[in-house]
């Protein structure tokens, strides 16, 4: 079964918390298979400490740790 958690920071195109998401969503999961990646996609730069709870060095620590990839899109949208 294919398992996604989906976390809510907020919205506009302010720096978000994209270093906490994938800390949460790596941490949370209960990885079953080798073939562990995440998938981010934003609009916006991530936050940066103070205002962030894990930072970028924090994050590819336990991504590597864990044994997942990370992938991430940057997308721009124009109205």
């Amino acid at each position: 079964a294919l398992k996604t958690g989906l976390i809510e920071t907020g919205g506009c195109n302010w720096p978000e918390s994209m270093y906490d998401a994938v800390w949460e969503t790596a941490t949370r999961l209960d990885w079953k298979g080798d073939n562990r990646r995440i998938i981010a996609i934003t609009d916006a730069r991530p936050l940066e400490s103070p205002y962030t709870n894990h930072t970028s060095e924090e994050v590819s620590e336990k991504l590597s740790e864990l044994g997942v990839t990370l992938d991430t899109m940057l997308v721009g949208i124009v109205f």
